[in-house]
Order: C-alpha cells, then structure tokens, then sequence
C-alpha cells in the first residue's frame, strides 16, 4: 500500500498538466516521506544543501490529506516536515567536547548503562535553538560549563535537521512533531531508572518551547503521574507561540518548576512572563548592554546561563522581585526577596525578578546588579 502510494503520486506529479512545476523529490523507504519542490535545492561544495521556502515534504500520514483526488498538491502549502529519527542525542563522557557518544532516540536508555553515567549525579537534558547544529557556539560553550562544573551528566539532543528551514513552516512545526518523540524518549530514560529528581531540562529559544512542549506530552502521557522536576527556558521563542493560537506556548505548568530568562523579549523572546519565575535582567526586552541587535541579545540568554553553571560564585546573578522594570529603575522593590539567575535558582522562587549585568563576559554583578545605576 506505502509503495502504491509513492508510485501514484509519482506518475501525477510526473504528468499533471494543472501543475507542470512540481515533481517528485524522494521516496526514503526508512522514513517513508514523499516530497515535491517547485524550485531548485541547490548544494555548496561541503555538501550543504538550501532552498527557498517553496518545498514541500509529506510525512506519510499527512499525504492523503494534502494531496486531492486528481493527486495534487495545493502550492500554499509550504510546511515542511523532516523525520524525527534524524534526531540524535548526544553524551558526554569525558572531560572534552569530542568525548562524545551519539545515540538514536530508540536507544536512550543504552545512556544510563554507560560506563561513565552516574546516576547519583543531576542530569542535564540542552535542547538548541532554530538554525543551531553540534558545531553551534551555544552548544559548545553550554556543554563545556557544564564540564568545567563537573558534577553533572551532560545530554544534548542534536536536531539540527527538523531545527532548519523556514521558520515559520519548518522549524516550528518539526519542533512540535518532535515533542511526542522526545518525550517518548524521557519516558524511556525514567522507567529504565534515571532518577526524575534529579533530571533538568533546558532549552534555549526553539529549544526552549520544545521543552514546554515535552513536559505537557510527559503528563499527558502518563495520565499526570510524572512531571518534569525543572525546565529552563532561555530566551524562549515568541513567534509562532505569543499569542498562542496555533502552538501553545510554555507555561509554568509544564514542569514542577520552570525558570526563564529573557533577553530578547520584544523580538526573538517570549514577551511575557511564562514561567513560575521570570527573569528579566537589562529589562529582557530590548537590547543588551554590549550588543547592537536582536541575534546578540537573544544570544545573550544562553551565554548568562553558562557563566552561573562555570562559576564557582552561585550569586553572581543576583536579582530583585519587583513589579516591574520601571519600579526597579525607581528602586521601588521588595530588597528582602532576592533569587539567583541561572542554574542556582531555587525551585521555591515565583514572580518576576529584575537585575543588571555587565556589558561582557563576566556578566554577572552579584549584588550590585540589584539596584539600578
């Protein structure tokens, strides 16, 4: 029936007369996708292929609604969907970014069975942002503060070919289809005995509404008996999630405990609080001190969380609960209640939280940054 499927969508794209532009791209016996392109997808000399937004790739279970009864496809439709198997998770076993080991999505829990795993220690779970791959600066500089740290089991999900494309008609969706995969997977790891107290989950922009999106198919899935402990969310990504109408945005329900950063908050980033803490250092709208446009703030996010996992001073990023930016320039503040940024957060802070940061690396300005200057 699958083959049948292909060879009739072959010969109509071949031949219909109604849409001369479009013909068949591939038929992938593993992942079963069938595709069509009215443009050329063109590759530099490492291999690399683009496109414009013009091509269309089927998962086999949306084909029979996207495709009409003379076998054509409707040109609005740009989405763009990528088999969730390309997804790979990565460990890291050594004390050096290449000490790495890659595994399927189906073999997660040969993780916990690693030589080197140790299950006394908190496991960390990076999910990337849009356009990101394993060569990404964010990756590299999130793992390596987690090695200088050195007390931590370091997982990273590389999904860098559902994260690419088109925004809007790619990359979102991929993310959302991946959800159900992933969670698949964090189910997997907690029933083969990964400790769930123990288990924390962060996501920068894309990366960071992915992880809302995993923590609701956690509980959906087993009937609200498991919840993910903590999920960190840098920067999470506002297009496409605010206002939520087609996706739902992460929300402080997803997790027992969920901490964002913003940094970006009238751009890349979520606009609003979203999380059970908020923290918005250099107001987490506009632009940050050091930067010139948007990538550098929204950037900034995953830069703040690794200097407070690399640092040895756990209050580096102090900040203040407050009303609002305006009340934190007035110094109008409850002074009495201060939370750290960062992955020294108490998991029983609520609110939104004002700070200041440095324009460069260090960042953090401990409790200087609670006062407006």
């Amino acid at each position: 029936m699958k083959i049948f499927l292909a060879i009739f969508l072959l010969i109509n794209f071949s031949f219909s007369q109604s849409a001369p532009e479009k013909r068949i791209v591939d038929v992938q016996n593993g992942n079963k996708f069938i595709g069509v392109f009215s443009n050329d997808i063109k590759s530099d000399d490492n291999g690399n292929d683009s496109t414009s937004d013009n091509l269309t790739i089927f998962d086999e279970e949306f084909a029979p609604n996207a495709v009409d009864s003379d076998g054509r496809v409707d040109p609005i439709d740009r989405t763009i969907f990528v088999s969730v198997n390309t997804a790979k998770f990565y460990y890291f076993y050594g004390k050096t970014y290449e000490q790495r080991r890659r595994f399927d999505l189906a073999q997660v829990s040969e993780i916990l069975r690693q030589e080197e795993f140790d299950n006394e220690r908190p496991t960390v779970l990076y999910l990337h942002g849009y356009s990101e791959n394993m060569g990404s600066e964010s990756i590299q500089l999130i793992v390596n503060s987690y090695l200088t740290r050195n007390d931590h089991n370091i997982i990273v999900l590389d999904w860098s070919k559902l994260a690419k494309g088109t925004y809007m008609t790619a990359a979102v969706p991929n993310a959302m289809k991946l959800s159900d995969a992933l969670s698949d997977s964090i189910l997997d790891l907690i029933n083969d005995g990964l400790h769930l107290d123990k288990f924390h989950v962060v996501g920068h922009s894309l990366g960071g509404q992915l992880a809302g999106a995993v923590g609701r198919k956690i509980k959906e899935k087993s009937n609200n008996s498991i919840k993910l402990r903590r999920i960190s969310a840098l920067d999470p990504a506002m297009p496409g999630f605010y206002p939520s109408v087609v996706y739902k945005a992460l929300n402080k329900f997803d997790a027992k405990f969920v901490d964002v950063i913003h940094t970006n908050g009238l751009a890349a980033g979520a606009p609003i609080s979203t999380g059970t803490v908020d923290f918005w250092p250099n107001t987490g709208k506009l632009i940050q001190p050091g930067c010139i446009g948007n990538v550098c703030s929204h950037q900034r996010s995953w830069r703040y969380w690794a200097e407070s996992v690399a640092s040895k001073d756990s209050k580096m990023f102090a900040a203040v609960k407050c009303a609002s930016w305006d009340e934190f320039k007035k110094r109008r503040c409850d002074f009495d209640i201060v939370a750290y940024m960062g992955i020294n957060c108490p998991t029983n802070t609520y609110g939104d939280f004002y700070l200041q940061t440095n324009k460069q690396n260090p960042f953090g300005k401990g409790m200087g940054g609670v006062k407006f200057y």
